[in-house]
């Protein structure tokens, strides 16, 4: 049977929760956290600097390349088979102090560290909370 090309398909991937996983190793790495879906928000903060003068009452701000992204997450982890798992594998990507690509089911792309991660204790399992501030990141694509 002769080779022959499939015709495109178009398709739209749904995304359950949040995805996380560590760029150097994303088959090893990669986990997804279903729950808490509507428990995320996303912070900008374009980083000017404020400078009173004399004579006027209000500063004068000045602004420059810098800005800042956080997106603050809280997932929710219910009691069952994977519930440890789970939270170790929450805190290993907190306490691997290094850059991870974060996704999740509003559209959300941040490649970032996690930060002021905190587990509360719940009735029904527990509730993770942490803010994953956006880190610069060249990514360069081979074109051939």
């Amino acid at each position: 049977m002769a080779y022959t090309d499939s015709e495109p398909v178009t398709a739209t991937i749904g995304i359950l929760g949040v995805w996380m996983h560590d760029p150097d190793d994303p088959e090893g790495s990669i986990q997804n956290y279903p729950y808490g879906s509507a428990q995320r928000g996303t912070e900008y903060d374009a980083m000017g600097s404020g400078t009173f003068y004399a004579g006027r009452a209000h500063p004068v701000f000045d602004f420059g390349e810098h800005e800042a992204e956080t997106v603050g997450v809280t997932i929710d982890v219910p009691h069952g088979t994977s519930y440890r798992a789970d939270l170790d594998s929450l805190k290993a990507f907190a306490a691997s102090k290094k850059a991870l690509w974060f996704r999740d089911n509003r559209g959300r792309v941040v490649y970032g560290l996690v930060q002021d991660f905190s587990v509360n204790d719940q009735p029904w399992g527990a509730s993770v909370s942490f803010t994953v501030e956006q880190s610069d990141r060249e990514v360069t694509t081979a074109v051939a």
